[in-house]
């Protein structure tokens, strides 16, 4: 959920998150995409889908870049393409995100996609030692 997994973690904290994500992406239940510079090939952040249900044709988008690259549309593009992929190739209905309240960029990604506030989850997420509140957005198929 927004954030940079492996970045100031040590290699102890990246090979775990790398486990992590090769269980999920075995599993089928997450994936996960390196969003670069198509000139250079330098990873600017991931995208992807996570917590995926196929029996209810839903998932979840997750999106995080590095700071340096924010605020240029890169994160907006690679998850309209994801969204697209996900509506019309893999059939889903509903493709839904989380973001904090205080994450102002990731309200603009998410609006920019035509996701809508479904609704706050009090408390739901620890940066630290403080808990912050979380929106839900969703986009379906037919929106």
């Amino acid at each position: 959920m927004n954030i940079w997994p492996l970045h100031g973690h040590g290699r102890k904290m990246a090979r775990h998150g790398i486990g992590f994500k090769r269980a999920v992406w075995k599993d089928g239940t997450a994936a996960e995409f390196g969003i670069e510079f198509k000139s250079s090939g330098e990873l600017l952040g991931l995208v992807g889908p996570d917590d995926i249900d196929a029996e209810h044709a839903s998932v979840e988008l997750s999106f995080v870049l590095h700071e340096r690259p924010r605020g240029r549309g890169y994160a907006t593009e690679a998850a309209a393409r994801l969204v697209r992929y996900g509506f019309e190739r893999c059939k889903l209905n509903r493709i839904c995100a989380r973001r904090l309240t205080s994450s102002t960029a990731s309200a603009c990604v998410l609006a920019k996609l035509g996701r809508v506030q479904e609704g706050r989850l009090r408390e739901f997420a620890r940066k630290g030692d403080t808990f912050h509140d979380v929106v839900r957005m969703a986009l379906l198929r037919k929106e």
